[in-house]
């Protein structure tokens, strides 16, 4: 069974496949699952998802504070805050409000902003390709820089190397994100000058070159946890039986890492990446905010500053939504690497 793994469903078993089961299977023949687990895995991200919009909803109603206040400033009269209040329903019972809120969420309608009364959803849209492209570029820089020291850790006959990669894994772990930030800014863009420290640039290119710094700053984490991660992994591998017998039969070297060991390594590597996502959106508002950047993340910040609770609601129900649909793959990747997990 995989070590941190999401689900308790998991079983690592050698026996031959139940004929009462389902078996669904890619091109390859790679993937199963069975219906029932699926079945609980959907009923499972549906409570919590309601869980966690009820717990999201409560709070925004549970916090200090007065929207309506907000919204008028210095034109508050008794007048047009009751007409706001009715007009936002904010004066029905709350859990009128909360099964409203729901009957909308399930239409796909995450509300109006309170002071522009733009759609949410427009907002989101606008914000979602900034956000999705500095996630991907942390997790490729992340999970290959990371995946390279590992390997040069775990493979590399001198001291020197390996104790290297250690030290690397250890500041990664320990300097804080935002800290990183600032050094990559006062190193990279005030003192060296080779990357803008704000903004995302129009053109294709310019997008790219914006993207490096905070990549690279929200990157550096994930790969000192990957270095780790891979490197602990490889070790133990290295030393199994059917590694020695691969380099008796007169494998070479390369063949025994790549075809052999690294393949099974690869699982626990998908235990961090299923972590990696939860860490990395929260991180996102951080680095947007330093950099700048017009993600889901700033405009989930910027909300918060502004007491949008509107915004911020809606934002955050999505990056639940998110998180659990995300888990939920990772959980079945497990059987794309290894045909022997299987699920009840």
């Amino acid at each position: 069974m995989p070590r941190g793994s999401h689900s308790a469903f998991h079983r690592l078993t050698q026996e031959p496949d139940d004929c009462t089961k389902t078996r669904f299977l890619d091109k390859k023949g790679l993937f199963s699952l069975t219906m029932g687990y699926f079945i609980k895995r959907i009923l499972l991200l549906v409570i919590m998802a309601f869980t966690g919009t009820a717990l999201i909803f409560v709070s925004m109603r549970v916090l200090p504070g007065d929207p309506v206040i907000v919204v008028l400033g210095d034109a508050y009269t008794e007048e047009t805050y009751a007409a706001i209040t009715t007009r936002l329903g904010f004066d029905q019972p709350l859990h009128v409000q909360f099964v409203d809120y729901l009957s909308r969420l399930l239409r796909g309608d995450l509300g109006h902003t309170l002071f522009t009364n733009v759609p949410i959803a427009q907002i989101l849209g606008r914000a979602l390709p900034y956000s999705l492209e500095l996630a991907a570029g942390i997790l490729a820089i992340g999970f290959l820089a990371g995946g390279a020291m590992g390997m040069i850790s775990a493979l590399a006959q001198r001291r020197f190397l390996s104790e290297s990669v250690r030290l690397i894994y250890m500041l990664g772990i320990s300097v804080p994100p935002f800290l990183l930030c600032i050094l990559f800014i006062l190193l990279f863009s005030l003192t060296l000058g080779w990357f803008p420290m704000h903004g995302t640039g129009e053109l294709p290119g310019e997008r790219l070159y914006h993207l490096v710094l905070p990549a690279l700053a929200g990157a550096a984490p994930l790969a000192a946890i990957v270095a780790g991660v891979l490197r602990a992994h490889l070790l133990q591998i290295l030393q199994s039986d059917y590694i020695r017998t691969a380099r008796a039969k007169g494998l070479s070297e390369m063949a025994v890492v790549f075809v052999h060991a690294l393949k099974n390594a690869l699982i626990p590597m998908i235990t961090v990446m299923g972590n990696a996502i939860p860490v990395l959106l929260a991180e996102l508002v951080l680095i947007e905010r330093i950099f700048n950047r017009p993600g889901i993340g700033k405009m989930l910040l910027d909300s918060m500053l502004t007491r949008d609770y509107p915004a911020v609601q809606s934002t955050m129900v999505v990056i639940i939504l998110a998180v659990l649909v995300v888990n939920l793959l990772v959980d079945l990747a497990y059987t794309a690497v290894d045909p022997r997990v299987k699920y009840e």
